[in-house]
């Protein structure tokens, strides 16, 4: 195969045997044609390795947004797992800061996309392992400002008031409680109506307590 380089080369030798041998205006014009096609070659050939260029650069942008998506999964999954442990190991007082809640906190501190991806990892665990750590973890989440958890907060009481235990029910009307949003109020409307009596009537008052907030 003939390159742009030999085109090139082609072009440049008659030009000069041309010059110092005093051929016709035929071979002039078809030296200078092999001269134009030895640049539009050229051209073309840089183009295309810019082109190859860019999409290398694409490319490898590309695999490093990939791959610190991966570690960043990687991370919340490891701090996830740690709060499980601690979960299992503390206990859940009103009006005193665990060492769960202070993990929380420190993570919020640190890294607040790493906090939520850990924060829902845990209590979709817990949920489907350990009845009474998911009752404490969402004890411990009442204490926790709303604002940190926004959405992530919505999901844990509505899968805690569907739960099969009565306590862990409670514990979501506790966090419903203590973050005080309105917009609560919607979600006690289209959960299932609780069977048990000091439950329905906890429901019914922390219902009229969101009600009364401006």
């Amino acid at each position: 195969m003939i390159s742009s380089r030999d085109v090139f080369d082609y072009s440049q030798t008659s030009i000069r045997e041309y010059e110092f041998s005093g051929k016709t205006p035929l071979d002039k014009y078809q030296n200078q044609l092999a001269k134009e096609l030895a640049h539009i070659i050229i051209s073309s050939s840089n183009s295309s390795a810019g082109g190859a260029s860019n999409l290398y650069q694409v490319n490898s942008a590309t695999s490093k947004s990939s791959n610190d998506v991966n570690e960043s999964e990687v991370q919340a999954e490891k701090c996830s797992e740690y709060l499980v442990r601690l979960v299992q190991s503390d206990e859940y007082v009103e009006g005193e800061v665990g060492k769960t809640e202070t993990y929380l906190e420190n993570l919020y501190s640190e890294n607040v996309t790493r906090f939520r991806k850990a924060y829902k990892k845990t209590w979709l665990k817990l949920f489907g392992t350990n009845i009474e750590s998911f009752k404490t973890f969402v004890n411990i989440s009442s204490a926790i400002n709303y604002e940190w958890l926004s959405d992530e907060a919505d999901a844990l009481i509505i899968a805690a008031c569907s739960h099969k235990d009565p306590f862990v029910n409670e514990a979501a009307i506790r966090a419903m409680e203590a973050w005080e949003q309105k917009k609560h109020i919607d979600y006690f409307g289209n959960i299932r109506k609780f069977e048990i009596e000091w439950l329905t009537e906890y429901r019914e008052s922390v219902l009229e307590y969101l009600r009364s907030l401006k």
